[in-house]
């Protein structure tokens, strides 16, 4: 069973690589499915119920329904609502794949500073993340 849309795909906003990819899936995302959203935004986290380290630790895709997945099940997730299928779940569920592709989430999302990114989304719009400046006049 797919989940129901729009899904809100919370990402870090502080992370080029992060924001890379989530640029990516806009792009990708022709229907409108998605929400994406860095966590770093007021309220965001409890929005959703959740606590901000909970966001530091991983992507979020919640649903419209209000399910939450999560590391690599928040990646299937989403990538079942982009193309209309759930055949990775399918393979998700076997337990020897899950485990791998936990394991392999855990292992980028150490290392993500290393992959290539772009300028973070909560750099280039800091009023938006909390992170606004005094101008000095």
């Amino acid at each position: 069973m797919l989940p129901q849309t729009p899904l809100t795909v919370l990402f870090d906003g502080s992370c080029g690589f992060c924001t890379l990819i989530a640029k990516t899936l806009g792009q990708l995302d022709r229907h409108k499915r998605l929400e994406l959203v860095p966590y770093q935004q007021t309220g965001v986290p409890a929005r959703f119920g959740l606590r901000t380290e909970e966001c530091e630790r991983s992507v979020w895709a919640i649903d419209a329904a209000g399910r939450a997945w999560h590391s690599a099940a928040a990646v299937n997730t989403i990538i079942s609502v982009l193309t209309g299928n759930s055949a990775l779940w399918w393979l998700y569920e076997r337990r020897w794949v899950g485990c791998i592709e936990e394991k392999l989430y855990r292992l980028v999302a150490r290392n993500r500073s290393h992959f290539p990114g772009i300028t973070p989304f909560c750099e280039r719009h800091p009023e938006q993340c909390g992170l606004e400046t005094e101008r000095v006049v």
